[in-house]
């Protein structure tokens, strides 16, 4: 084995899953969404650098975390500095090969020629702006003959209430992953657990395409 060899195997033993750097513009995205940030930075490898660019005197929530490197940028003119910083930053980052994928959180819409570039020099990249409210979800009554839901009838409601009245039988599915279907409902598959609640569920259609209606009273 060459030295090379031996440098990328050590590389890969040290880090088994992509190498992730987490940028973020804390001109617009707030603190209150760091939770989210870093889920998403875990589920696309291994979050190496974390980055935070802002005028710091502005922003003392980001400025005093510390598992984030701030990177202070004045605010001239009513213009702040933190997109331009942001690039260099993510530059440096790809170049010295620090990271293999990039995840980029802003509003800003102009962080465009960088993803390309990054993407054209072998990186991967994802961007996030920050998160919205999230949408009033539609009361949907329980049928009056059900007293009482399951715990796995509580979820699929919860789910219907979070998507829409009727859903495919493989989005359904997808959706339902606390565990087999199996363990959740004791039957073979979601549509012989369905079929055996008539009074909350309907079925139309074949196969995954099947189409799952909440009942209504």
């Amino acid at each position: 084995m060459n030295d090379l060899s031996a440098q990328s195997g050590l590389i890969s033993s040290v880090y088994p899953k992509p190498r992730v750097a987490i940028l973020v513009d804390g001109d617009n995205v707030p603190y209150s969404a760091i939770a989210e940030i870093e889920a998403k930075a875990a589920s696309l490898g291994n979050p190496i650098l974390r980055r935070v660019y802002a005028d710091m005197s502005l922003r003392k929530d980001w400025a005093s975390e510390t598992d984030y490197l701030a990177i202070h940028c004045t605010t001239s003119a009513g213009k702040n500095r933190a997109d331009i910083h942001l690039v260099i930053g993510a530059m440096d980052i790809a170049h010295r090969g620090l990271a293999t994928h990039f995840l980029i959180l802003s509003d800003d819409r102009d962080f465009g020629p960088l993803m390309a570039h990054l993407r054209e020099i072998g990186m991967t990249v994802d961007w996030a702006g920050k998160p919205k409210p999230a949408p009033k979800p539609i009361a949907l009554p329980v049928p009056n003959k059900v007293k009482v839901l399951s715990a796995v009838d509580q979820r699929l409601h919860d789910l219907f209430q979070s998507q829409k009245p009727s859903l495919s039988l493989q989005a359904l599915g997808s959706k339902m992953k606390q565990g087999t279907v199996v363990e959740q409902t004791q039957k073979a598959t979601w549509r012989a657990y369905l079929k055996t609640k008539p009074e909350l569920y309907s079925l139309a259609g074949d196969g995954a395409a099947t189409i799952v209606t909440l009942k209504t009273p």
